[in-house]
């Protein structure tokens, strides 16, 4: 083999040059982000929407809610429903204090969802993982508090408190594909 074959052949640079021997050239990053993140980040924003929604839901509708829970649960008993109500009113109170503390943490945990599913847009490692804790907080404090009392909640709240769940397994499964690990390590090395 003689001494030119031995040798690497000079990679092309930016503009097509072949640059000095021994050089290689950065890979391009991509344009645009793999539409596999895109939705991810989408559905991490649909699932802060859920959150909110169901949080305001909850405050706004849920002493209503309690109160027509509580009527139909008198009216199956027999009982006076104006009886139930001055009997338990303090108990309707504290029922709807905590149903504010779950709308409360809801609305908290679905703002974080939102800015870290903008953080994630870029494909970076830690704001991937930190969404990903922030929508499993949302799984479980967001959607289980309130589905937990989903016999006195709205239906709205009930709804988009199912649907958060859902989404957000997808939303977790997409941030961690191949085609954003290589978009992500290709942002990294540019």
């Amino acid at each position: 083999m003689s001494y030119y074959q031995s040798q690497q052949a000079p990679m092309p640079q930016p503009g097509g040059h072949p640059g000095a021997p021994g050089t290689s050239v950065r890979a391009a990053v991509p344009a645009n982000p793999p539409g596999v993140l895109s939705a991810a980040v989408w559905l991490s924003f649909a699932v802060a929407a859920l959150g909110i929604l169901a949080g305001v839901v909850d405050i706004v509708a849920g002493k209503h809610s309690i109160q027509n829970a509580l009527n139909k649960a008198a009216g199956d008993l027999g009982v006076d429903p104006s009886l139930v109500q001055q009997v338990g009113g303090d108990e309707l109170k504290k029922a709807y204090q905590t149903l504010i503390i779950k709308a409360v943490v809801s609305i908290v945990v679905a703002a974080a969802v939102l800015l870290l599913a903008f953080a994630a847009r870029n494909a970076a490692m830690w704001a991937r993982i930190t969404l990903t804790v922030a929508l499993v907080v949302a799984m479980c404090a967001g959607s289980g508090l309130q589905l937990g009392d989903r016999a006195v909640l709205p239906s709205i709240s009930v709804i988009a408190s199912s649907l958060a769940p859902l989404l957000s397994i997808v939303a977790i499964v997409l941030l961690f594909l191949p085609p954003v690990n290589r978009y992500a390590a290709a942002r990294r090395n540019a």
